[in-house]
């Protein structure tokens, strides 16, 4: 999976607005996809 750096680095730099930002801009549905892929694999490995 690619991950997309974020463009500042440090958590607490950032203001309110710009965490609304980042936020807003994740994809969702790719989220979703990733964790249940994740949690698949875990289930088999658990077996």
């Amino acid at each position: 999976m690619n991950v997309r750096e974020p463009e500042i680095t440090s958590v607490t730099d950032l203001t309110d607005k710009e965490l609304t930002q980042q936020w807003k801009i994740i994809d969702w549905k790719r989220v979703k996809e990733v964790v249940n892929n994740l949690q698949s694999r875990i289930a088999s490995a658990a077996k």
